[in-house]
């Protein structure tokens, strides 16, 4: 066993700790939506809301960066992967579809005119 200062070993620790409880942490919340990401599952005023698999890392990607405009490129690599060619469009068609899903707290998602989307605590919208 080598000799090392306690701090060194506090820092490790630290970090320890704090990479087991961020995966403890497996339910988002944002307003009414709720993501259950080990279950992989979405509930909307606890009622569970069946997503495809891209609405679904769309919507956790857009709730771990919540109050963040994101853009359509950045949802683009995360639903769809890097090596996509195509249309950034398809993204705003798959933000039509989850808005639809998400029924009343589809309002959540706001559009920022030139930037892209943002996902808040609110349904009012924000031009």
């Amino acid at each position: 066993m080598k000799p090392f200062l306690l701090s060194v070993l506090y820092a490790k620790c630290s970090a320890l700790v704090k990479r087991t409880q961020n995966q403890n942490d497996t339910i988002l919340t944002c307003g009414t939506i709720k993501l259950d990401t080990k279950k992989l599952t979405c509930y909307v005023k606890e009622q569970e809301i069946e997503l495809t698999q891209k609405s679904f890392a769309i919507l956790y990607y857009m709730m771990e960066h919540k109050d963040c405009v994101i853009d359509r490129d950045t949802l683009l690599n995360k639903g769809w992967g890097d090596d996509y060619f195509g249309v950034d469009r398809v993204v705003d068609n798959q933000i039509k579809r989850l808005r639809k899903a998400l029924g009343s707290a589809g309002s959540q998602i706001h559009t920022v005119f030139g930037r892209g989307y943002k996902l808040t605590d609110n349904e009012k919208r924000i031009l």
